[in-house]
């Protein structure tokens, strides 16, 4: 057995703070690495030490072995975790490590290598006997089109060193094909160092479910049952579940077999999961392997007691898997869901920027795996996943009943996230009853939006403004306050106006004194009382209703109000918006009429167009990375590029211009 008694954590945010906490409790020391604006980051300060490096990109830092090894050696580690992403699945930090004598907390570089790139996995698995989705493989674009034409669309282009979604795109046609190539071939050469990518026949309506396992040095592999994650968005996992409630016994054991059997012709060690896609007709072909821990392993751990990442340590350690096959067992369901800083009804698109509020409740049953502790930014450089909430329960049907209870007292304000579109996913009938596949977010968008919106706009208008007038008039009163010092701008009777999901509305108003205060709306009289301030938590009384909510503020006109689980953006009309002087870029005062401005803050990639060209509706003019997702920026009518602000690299930030266009009509 080798000793390990300090580890290098290759890794940033919820998954360096997940192996941190089984590290400490090991009696191991946690080592952590961060950037320059990570330093004052949660993993950091959980760490037992932590080791700058630098700044400037991913590739620089994060991606940067001979900077990893360095730090390693430096602060006598003896093994590095690589956690998931980044530098999890490269082969070369394998071998580094080794050439170092450092202990890599993972399969040896020969499993990395054979399971990294896709198409050497799938010649692996078809010797083997495993079904596999008919490919092309093709060294050009002429090639893969000339040989497209064997295969039906849809068609599915997909990195050959990718995963996770990354270095995907579909092609519904022919006509598609160039540009969703174009685009595979990028992202895959951006986060894998390799553009090389093939074509595969794209299942319709497929689920997807994957097998974790566990090997050691011994020969010993034992599975750790199955995961359903066929709720995705972008080719991403959002919820995954364990067990999966789409199998009967006889299909369970024919798959779990067969993991084990590609497992154990390659003589794997360490946790890794193999990755199926199963047809509607439940016929079930290899998609692919990683060689790591995955993001949704806690759902796993919750059903099977096993903590993944101790035994990956004790693995690397030379010590055999802890618990027999026929010991490990399925107890109960756990279902987690993804928190990410997007607008779900925007096509995901990443939405990073200033939390002004958040809140994740501790609760039984209830695991929290969390990026943040509080209202911190939420970087474009990174993944835009805030935190994993994993219930388990006895039964489905209670792990979802938690969720959504669980969802409603969730509060993260401040930036667009997917909160609510997680709880409105957990309450369609649909994925109650298991009608699920990977094509379910697409399939039901429409009917999720005005699902969500409905439930929405039941909370009364005057509960939201009750909201706000409390928030202003009352937040920072105190024993040592008077009311007018938290008047600001306000007196003690006037009228305001806001503006509430796009409809504006006016009041008129008058103090009390420090907990009351009277509005009219609509030629209502509205009396608020407030109760108790703890934090951002107000609780009120609005006429004979209390109300208990969320509130907090930016540093312009807004306010941001979370109720029954909704989160509401109120902008107030009636007072100047501050963030016009902070930022010359959004100066509404000179905004030209058709200004195109980035509606996220990322890097500019690729530029279609040039000044004097003429575009049409929907043609993509630029293309900004954030978050680690492309996002197309679409032309919004047929018109001619007057100017173009940005270029290829440039950073831009949300709202700033990027270009002026002249319309036709």
């Amino acid at each position: 057995m080798q000793s390990i008694n300090k580890i290098l954590i290759a890794n940033r945010s919820e998954i360096a703070r997940r192996i941190i906490h089984t590290i400490k409790s090991m009696g191991i020391t946690a080592c952590a690495v961060y950037t320059d604006e990570e330093q004052n980051a949660i993993h950091v300060k959980e760490a037992d030490e932590a080791y700058c490096l630098g700044i400037g990109s991913l590739t620089e830092t994060y991606l940067n072995i001979a900077l990893i090894i360095d730090i390693a050696q430096k602060s006598e580690c003896e093994a590095i975790h690589p956690g998931y992403g980044f530098l999890s699945e490269n082969a070369l930090l394998a071998e580094a490590c080794e050439s170092a004598g450092i202990i890599f907390i993972g399969p040896n570089a020969a499993s990395i290598k054979l399971m990294g790139n896709k198409l050497g996995a799938r010649r692996f698995v078809e010797d083997l006997g495993i079904p596999l989705l008919t490919s092309i493989i093709g060294s050009s674009l002429d090639e893969i089109i000339e040989k497209s034409k064997a295969l039906p669309f849809p068609l599915l282009i997909k990195a050959a060193a990718g995963g996770g979604g990354k270095g995907m795109k579909i092609a519904k046609t022919l006509h598609e094909l160039p540009e969703a190539y174009e685009s595979a071939s990028r992202e895959a050469l951006s986060y894998f160092g390799d553009a090389t990518v093939y074509l595969e026949h794209y299942i319709q309506n497929p689920r997807h479910i994957e097998v974790q396992l566990l090997g050691d040095n011994l020969g010993n592999i034992v599975h750790l049952y199955e995961r359903e994650c066929s709720i995705q968005r972008r080719h991403q996992k959002i919820i995954e579940e364990a067990p999966s409630p789409s199998l009967t016994q006889p299909l369970r054991e024919k798959l779990l077999q067969t993991a084990l059997h590609i497992a154990k012709a390659m003589n794997y060690t360490s946790a890794g999961t193999l990755e199926f896609l199963f047809d509607e007709e439940m016929n079930f072909f290899f998609l692919e392997m990683n060689t790591r821990i995955q993001v949704e392993h806690p759902v796993t751990e919750a059903i099977t007691g096993i903590d993944i990442v101790r035994e990956q340590i004790n693995i690397a350690r030379g010590l055999p898997v802890s618990i027999k096959q026929e010991d490990i067992k399925i107890n109960g369901h756990a279902i987690e869901c993804r928190i990410y800083a997007e607008d779900p009804f925007n096509d995901f698109m990443p939405c990073p920027g200033n939390m002004t509020g958040y809140i994740l409740p501790k609760k039984a049953n209830i695991r929290i795996d969390s990026s943040f502790e509080g209202s911190e930014e939420v970087s474009s450089r990174f993944d835009p996943m805030i935190a994993k909430i994993t219930a388990h329960a006895a039964t489905r049907e209670q792990a979802i009943f938690q969720l959504i209870s669980y969802f409603s007292k969730v509060s993260i304000q401040g930036i667009k996230t997917n909160v609510e579109y997680l709880s409105e996913v957990l309450q369609n009938n649909h994925f109650k009853n298991n009608n699920i596949s990977t094509g379910f977010c697409a399939q039901h968008a429409t009917e999720l939006q005005n699902s969500l919106l409905s439930k929405k706009n039941i909370i009364p208008t005057e509960y939201l403004i009750a909201g706000v007038l409390v928030n202003t008039f009352f937040s920072k009163c105190d024993q040592t306050d008077t009311i007018w010092k938290s008047l600001g701008p306000w007196k003690s009777f006037g009228e305001a106006s806001f503006s509430i999901n796009n409809m504006e509305y006016g009041i008129s108003y008058k103090l009390f004194d420090s907990k009351r205060i009277q509005f009219n709306l609509n030629n209502q009289d509205h009396l608020v009382e407030l109760h108790s301030k703890d934090g951002q938590l107000y609780e009120y009384t609005l006429d004979i209703h209390q109300i208990k909510c969320w509130i907090s503020n930016d540093n312009t006109s807004k306010t941001f109000i979370t109720l029954s689980g909704f989160s509401f953006e109120i902008d107030r009309k009636d007072v100047p918006d501050i963030s016009v002087f902070k930022n010359k870029k959004i100066n509404k005062n000179n905004a030209h009429d058709k200004d195109l401005r980035s509606p996220l803050n990322g890097k500019v990639i690729k530029m279609n167009v040039k000044k004097g060209d003429k575009v049409n509706k929907g043609q993509t003019l630029l293309i900004i990375e954030s978050m680690k997702m492309e996002n197309k920026i679409l032309a919004p009518f047929e018109g001619l590029v007057e100017e173009v602000t940005v270029a290829a690299g440039d950073q831009v930030t949300g709202q700033e211009l990027l270009m002026k266009l002249h319309a036709y009509n």
